[in-house]
Formats: C-alpha cells, sequence, structure tokens
C-alpha cells in the first residue's frame, strides 16, 4: 500500500503515467522487467521502522544506469526517441517504484513525497527524487 505525504487515501497511479509506463515496459523483456521489480522489492524490505531509515528514488540510479537492473529501462526511453532519456527513464523508474509499491505490497504501508515547489528547477538534483519510508516508522 503506498499514501502520499498528508493525504488520508492511498494513492492511486495516474491513467496517463500508467499508459505511458506499460508502453515503455513492453518493449522490455519480462524477465528483465521482473529484475526491476524485485530490485524496487529489495529497496522496499531494507527500509526498518527507524526514523532515519528511508531512501529517494534518484540516491538509487541516478548518473549510473549501466550494468543495473533499470539499464534496459534507459535503453527503451533512449530507443523511442525522448528528447531527455536519462530524465525519461528516472520519470518512469519513479513510476514503476509507485506502482510496485501501490500493487505488490498489500500488508506493508508506505509513504512518499516529492517536493513540487516553484524552487524545484533550482533545487540541487540530488534531492529532486521521491522519497519513501515505511509508515509504521517511530
Amino acid at each position: 500500500m503506498l499514501r502520499e505525504f498528508g493525504k488520508d487515501h492511498l494513492y492511486e497511479m495516474p491513467a496517463e503515467a500508467t499508459r505511458q509506463l506499460d508502453m515503455i515496459l513492453a518493449r522490455i523483456g519480462a524477465q528483465e522487467v521482473h529484475a526491476m521489480r524485485e530490485k524496487i522489492h529489495e529497496w522496499a524490505d531494507s527500509l526498518a521502522e527507524e526514523r532515519q531509515s528511508f531512501f529517494a528514488s534518484n540516491w538509487k540510479v541516478a548518473g549510473s544506469w549501466a550494468d543495473t537492473p533499470f539499464q534496459p529501462l534507459y535503453e527503451a526511453c533512449e530507443e523511442l526517441g525522448f528528447e531527455d532519456p536519462e530524465q525519461e527513464a528516472g520519470f518512469q523508474i519513479g513510476w514503476l517504484q509507485r506502482q510496485v509499491l501501490c500493487n505488490e505490497f498489500p500488508d506493508d504501508e508506505f509513504i512518499f513525497f516529492k517536493y513540487h515547489g516553484k524552487e524545484w528547477e533550482e533545487t540541487p538534483k540530488e534531492f529532486r527524487g521521491t522519497f519513501y519510508w515505511r509508515a509504521t516508522r517511530n
């Protein structure tokens, strides 16, 4: 289960984001998509109940796609001709993380926070990701 910070209802993926993610994942082999989902499971499973236990999506893959389970996602975005395939792949990893946390953890509850303020462009890249943690953390 997944909730957005400050909201009471469970998060639901936007239809357009789901459509685009599905279109991109369809270009990637099933084993490779499974490996990406497994890596997200690994990240989520590593979250403890302590206050300082969280992860930021862009800390996990930013700047180095090679030799990661997410390399095929970057390559698919590149093949599809996105103007900035690295940025688009980053967006899609974010959507995939949300999809996995929404649908594949029925007994766990996670919270996410993404800053959308007007200063976003001025924010250093290492702080632009989406932050995830367990709802039960202290």
